[in-house]
């Protein structure tokens, strides 16, 4: 009986290790980065990072907050469109990949201001994925903006990353790298 149940779970842990490595190795089509970083890429165009981070933001799309929502928006908010967008990391590379404090997501609106966030993004990660990926796993971001009616037909999305240039320790110094989308909003 122990035999058996421990066969069992040899074979679903080979089948998750060998499905982890087959999604982690599974190429992906990137824009490649621009010297100087002023690239501007298309929504839904993965943006590959030397450490084999990937990067892909959604289309916006309408947003209609629910009535609990509604009650939390403060006066500045009240009147605009409001967008959501879905930003997807990836871990491209066969290293584990820690995402804790990794990145931090901005936008614009049509004339160049600052985008109001509606509130924090929404992380549709939980268990090891939240801050670990593992190759091949990603975490997706839902992030809302508040946009005037006037500069709401327009928006540009960064995302900033700030990573240890050696991940053999955290005394090390770290880098920046970004990525922006740029596109109509729907």
């Amino acid at each position: 009986m122990t035999g058996a149940v421990l066969g069992a779970m040899a074979t679903a842990w080979f089948l998750n290790g060998a499905m982890v490595t087959t999604n982690a190795l599974q190429q992906v089509s990137c824009a490649a980065p621009t010297a100087g970083g002023g690239q501007q890429l298309r929504y839904d165009t993965t943006r590959c990072f030397e450490d084999g981070l990937q990067v892909t933001a959604s289309s916006s799309k309408p947003y209609n907050p629910g009535k609990e929502e509604q009650r939390r928006q403060d006066s500045n908010t009240r009147g605009k469109r409001i967008v959501s967008v879905q930003i997807t990391i990836r871990n491209g590379s066969t290293g584990m990949l820690d995402t804790e404090e990794l990145y931090s997501i901005g936008a614009k609106d049509a004339h160049g201001h600052i985008a109001d966030p509606l509130f924090e993004g929404d992380d549709h990660s939980s268990g090891l994925g939240r801050t670990l990926l593992l190759p091949g796993m990603e975490k997706v971001i839902t992030q809302r903006f508040a946009l005037p009616a006037d500069a709401a037909n327009h928006l540009k999305v960064g995302v900033d990353f700030a990573r240890a240039a050696d991940n053999r320790t955290w005394l090390t110094a770290l880098h920046n790298e970004s990525a922006v989308w740029s596109g109509p909003l729907r």
